[in-house]
């Protein structure tokens, strides 16, 4: 059996990873940094890792490195306060609400892809309770292959939400959360407060997940000839061998804090006991039996890279840090379930048709790059209006390989105070492209993907300088970024409370001794992100943090969002939240006295701003947090 590896909780470490058989996370190292945060697996044959340079990615922003490590740290917390919380019943199961967004779909058969999302999240509900049918290959079989090891069963459950929708969508109450064709990417803030999957065609990727996620409408991407079971609709149908919706499992896995059950040797280790120690992963359908590290190597678990049939358990310790993770760092989500699900839904049934093909197919034919979309990538977070440009195969003759390399030759022309073009010098050869910009003072990047060697930019800010860089997908892999480029949007026309057509708003939050859990973003009827803030420092209650923003007519809604679930007020500082226009005059504000977020809904029209109401969650008990969240 594997040694445990525990580490204190504030013990900084730092690990430089150079390959994918590298990738594993010390969850008890908060600092360590990880290949492990997006998780991805090819769909050419075998499942394989291509995290390290979106991992580093990720991590060099400070705000996301910084929001991460407070969830972690909220685990560990909980974790340690929690050791003997697992009961043996699941009576009252904590319930996550699921959004399932379908992207790039051609003539898409509603009813039908409603059906398939149900058919997944049947599967995935049966796969973390442990009544998939085939756990009997667990119990009959290679259980005795590891004694004193049981398969787990996580008290979860998943449920497509189907009320209080989001605004943009399409969608009324009663509809099931399933969008077609609203979404690119996989983040959209407007969907907060739900376990999103994103659905794509082409990613190059079976499938993809943050490490633990956040519930800010980030979640896990899918391939689409790897989501749902049974027959599909179309072009998004499963194809084995990836067809019975394990890829979503092993997504969801990692979204719940579940790394690969291997490491880069025998001295890595996954942070769960009961999981031994393997020095690489397994592919296919190998033999019950197989070892490495001196134990029998636990490949049917769903964190491995089998094939669908092939995998069919988790741990109960992997049950146990799901079930933990849950609790201590996704309240946003779980806190969410009474306010967007009126009860159960039919993706609970009882269905076996999950089971409808357990064969060993190893036929990659059908895991072609069905690239009909454009939304072609596995990190696109931004409406990418060019990708539909060019409809050729993702899997280009390599016969060019030498042609492809970085791009080169980029050229910004900005064409008006909020939009901008890029074009560069690309190759005959190359798959595909992307695109990162932000504005040089700070924030998170915007990342576009394309086939085309040019993008169209908009909703910037007037008089912003942004920096910009771009690489390329080649058939051997990614390029590095090139090197950082510049430009600046045209100046606006101020003028009495109005700039270029839009209206001067200044936001202003008050922060709680917590700020780095605070902040807020704006939204507009479309579900695109128009504006953002935070998260702030933390020891600074009563601080108080404005920003300028300038919104043309229009409905949007406000969120002022708190991580940890406590609001901006009362007990640790009386923070909220306030909007004034270039009159100093308030418009909207909030008390700060929520759980996870409020919604200020709001729309301007020639600089008259009207409230059109309030939303929030119900704030936790003092009691509740002494119990299960007692800061320190």
């Amino acid at each position: 059996m594997k040694q445990i590896k525990f580490f204190l909780l504030f013990t900084i470490m730092t690990f430089t990873f150079f390959s994918c058989s590298e990738d594993n996370l010390g969850l008890e190292d908060l600092n360590q940094p990880t290949i492990e945060e997006h998780t991805h697996t090819s769909i050419f044959g075998k499942r394989t890792c291509s995290s390290h340079e979106h991992m580093q990615e990720l991590l060099s922003d400070p705000a996301y490195k910084a929001a991460r490590e407070k969830r972690m740290e909220k685990y560990m917390r909980y974790k340690s306060q929690n050791v003997n919380q697992r009961s043996t019943s699941c009576n009252n199961p904590t319930v996550l609400p699921i959004a399932i967004h379908y992207q790039g779909i051609p003539n898409p058969n509603a009813s039908c892809l409603i059906a398939l999302a149900q058919s997944q999240i049947q599967a995935l509900n049966k796969d973390f309770r442990g009544t998939n049918s085939d756990i009997s290959n667990w119990s009959d079989n290679a259980a005795s292959s590891f004694p004193g090891i049981s398969n787990g069963e996580a008290c979860l459950s998943f449920q497509i939400a189907d009320k209080n929708h989001p605004a943009g969508y399409g969608l009324q109450d009663g509809d099931l959360a399933v969008t077609i064709n609203k979404t690119n990417g996989d983040l959209d803030n407007k969907w907060s407060g739900y376990l999103n999957m994103y659905i794509q065609f082409g990613t190059g990727v079976l499938g993809y997940a943050p490490l633990g996620g956040a519930g800010n409408g980030d979640g896990v991407v899918i391939e689409a000839t790897a989501f749902g079971v049974g027959g599909g609709c179309g072009s998004v149908s499963p194809a084995a061998p990836y067809n019975l919706g394990r890829t979503t499992t092993h997504e969801v896995g990692h979204y719940l804090n579940l790394d690969h059950i291997w490491g880069g040797g025998c001295g890595q280790d996954d942070g769960v006991a009961d999981t031994p120690n393997s020095d690489q992963e397994y592919y296919d359908c190998p033999n019950v039996g197989e070892n490495s590290c001196g134990s029998v190597d636990m490949h049917m678990n769903y964190m491995d890279y089998t094939n669908d049939a092939c995998m069919y358990m988790f741990s109960a310790g992997q049950a146990t840090v799901v079930e933990n993770y849950v609790s201590a760092s996704l309240s946003l989500i779980s806190n969410n379930a009474s306010n967007v699900i009126s009860g159960a839904n039919n993706e609970n049934d009882n269905d076996d048709s999950d089971n409808d093909d357990n064969s060993d197919d190893d036929d990659s034919s059908n895991d072609d790059d069905n690239d009909n979309s454009g939304n072609d990538d596995d990190n696109s977070d931004d409406n990418d209006n060019s990708d539909n440009s060019d409809n050729s195969d993702d899997s280009d003759d390599d016969s060019d390989n030498t042609a492809c390399d970085k791009a080169s030759e980029l050229v910004a022309n900005v064409t008006g105070e909020t939009t901008a073009s890029i074009s560069w010098t690309g190759y005959n050869s190359a798959i595909r492209y992307k695109l990162r910009y932000k504005e040089v003072s700070g924030g998170r990047y915007t990342r576009m993907n394309t086939k085309a060697t040019n993008a169209s930019l908009e909703g910037l800010i007037a008089d912003t300088e942004y920096q910009y860089q771009v690489r390329v997908r080649c058939s051997t892999g990614w390029t590095n970024w090139t090197a950082t480029e510049y430009f600046t949007t045209d100046a606006s026309n101020d003028e009495g409370g109005t700039t270029a057509g839009c209206t001067d708003l200044n936001i202003e939050v008050t922060t709680d001794d917590y700020g780095n859990e605070t902040s807020w973003y704006i939204v507009d009827e479309y579900g695109d992100v128009v504006a953002e803030g935070g998260p702030y420092d933390d020891g600074y209650a009563g601080d108080v943090f404005d920003q300028d923003v300038c919104l043309p007519d229009g409905c949007y809604t406000l969120t002022i969002a708190d991580e940890y679930g406590d609001g901006l007020c009362c007990s640790y500082g009386d923070g909220g939240l306030v909007v004034t226009d270039n009159s100093g005059s308030v418009q909207l504000s909030s008390d700060g006295n929520f759980g996870s977020y409020e919604d200020i809904d709001f729309c301007i029209s020639n600089t008259d701003v009207q409230s059109k109401g309030v939303k929030n969650d119900a704030k936790k008990t003092s009691a509740r947090q002494a119990a299960k969240y007692t800061r320190k």
